[in-house]
């Protein structure tokens, strides 16, 4: 939806989180691993700040940051959990998120989410995982129309998936930027700019997955708004 107001929050668990879309029959879709009918969600809230990576100077895509492996508890310190850690996803639940493959295709302009999405899909990564950060091209689709978003705020260009407190990370990557002199993923500004930025800084993380097919609404006459929220079961 592209508007502030997207009435798309679920529980899981004691757990809120907000439905970014519903995959389908596509053959990008099927790349990555999914079936059509899938729902894929994102926290309802920051869990707080990581960086990306550590090292901006040399080529490390998605799969091989430091970010992902936090996410997916591959990290070496154990205190650096999500995957795992039940209260950000509940420990019932996390059987039920998919593995699958995630784009990783880079993207070097600020376009309307179509071509950027195009982009995205260019490439995916070699292994499944289960746990990413939201694309820079989820985050263009819930602007109106696919807004370019260059210079936005939750006022003049409505946007849900912005976090008024913290500037966030996507998992999408800018590539190499020779202004920076390295290899640079996107982030989103507080008041809904987009800009590529430097790695090695710490910005707001917010979990995203795909839940396995089984899952229901145990609840179809709620809202979905945050205090009356669609309930999931399995």
């Amino acid at each position: 939806g592209n508007s502030i107001n997207v009435n798309n929050y679920v529980k899981l668990g004691n757990i809120l989180y907000r439905i970014i879309g519903i995959t389908t029959s596509t053959d990008n879709n099927t790349t990555l691993g999914l079936d059509s009918g899938q729902i894929k969600l994102i926290k309802d809230t920051s869990i707080g700040n990581y960086k990306w990576h550590s090292d901006y100077t040399t080529d490390v895509k998605w799969e091989n940051c430091i970010m992902y492996k936090y996410l997916n508890d591959l990290d070496s310190d154990t205190t650096n959990q999500v995957l795992n850690n039940s209260n950000i996803i509940s420990s019932d639940w996390k059987n039920k998120i998919d593995l699958v493959y995630w784009n990783i295709g880079d993207v070097q302009n600020k376009n309307d989410a179509a071509t950027i999405f195009g982009l995205e899909k260019n490439k995916q990564t070699t292994n499944t995982s289960k746990i990413g950060l939201m694309y820079l091209s989820d985050f263009y689709y819930a602007y109106p129309s696919g807004n370019v978003g260059a210079i936005c705020s939750g006022t003049t260009c409505p946007n849900w998936l912005i976090d008024s407190s913290n500037d966030a990370w996507t998992m999408t990557r800018a590539g190499a930027v020779a202004s920076y002199s390295g290899y640079i993923p996107w982030k989103i500004f507080s008041n809904g700019r987009v800009d590529w930025y430097y790695s090695f800084y710490e910005y707001s993380v917010r979990p995203t997955f795909y839940l396995n097919k089984d899952v229901y609404i145990t609840n179809p006459e709620a809202t979905g708004t945050s205090t009356d929220p669609f309930i999931l079961s399995y």
